[in-house]
């Protein structure tokens, strides 16, 4: 599937005639954190990421209806709350995703997925951070201004945690005895720059 859009995306790259329009978006907002529930151990009836900001930067290809983009998010969210002690984290969001126009026009909702790199971050000093492959998809609106634009994105990250892959480290402090998936949600509004 990552090579679909990987696809896709330098296929708008290397077409520059297809393309009508290219932007760059600085995004900022919130990350509503997946709550990860494990009951049966004490003290750690709950688990999840902690409710902060995401911060990045869209980079879009424009082509009709379809636009390719690239994202680099940020997010300083600490892991796995509500434990014996909250672990410092920050998770790092690179990924590439299709959006398609539902309606084209000055006000245009559209629909996007894709996929990318989920980069967990530990803040342990031995702890080694956690990559995998993510997914996400979601939905938002464009409000064009002429060569300014703004957009508003709601997109669920999702995320699979392997717990043959995390650090051993790590691994006891958030008490997971299985492998989970983590679906932190953005809500973020853009400042969208074409040219």
């Amino acid at each position: 599937m990552a090579g679909v859009f990987l696809g896709v995306f330098l296929g708008l790259l290397l077409t520059p005639a297809a393309v009508t329009g290219q932007e760059i978006a600085l995004t900022l907002g919130r990350m509503v954190g997946d709550d990860l529930l494990r009951e049966g151990v004490e003290n750690r009836a709950h688990v999840g990421f902690r409710d902060v900001g995401i911060y990045g930067l869209r980079v879009g290809l424009g082509a009709i209806l379809v636009q390719a983009e690239g994202a680099i998010l940020y997010s300083p969210t600490d892991l796995f709350i509500e434990t014996d002690g909250q672990l410092g984290s920050s998770i790092t969001y690179a990924e590439i995703a299709l959006a398609v126009k539902v309606i084209p026009g000055p006000v245009g909702p559209f629909v996007a997925g894709g996929v990318g790199y989920h980069r967990l971050t530990f803040d342990l000093v031995d702890a080694d951070n956690y990559t995998t492959m993510g997914y996400n998809i979601g939905a938002g609106v464009k409000l064009s201004l002429g060569s300014v634009a703004a957009r508003i994105d709601v997109r669920d990250h999702i995320t699979p945690l392997r717990i043959d892959k995390i650090d051993p480290i790590v691994l006891p402090l958030i008490g997971l005895d299985a492998d989970k998936t983590a679906h932190n949600i953005e809500m973020s509004f853009g400042l969208v720059f074409s040219f």
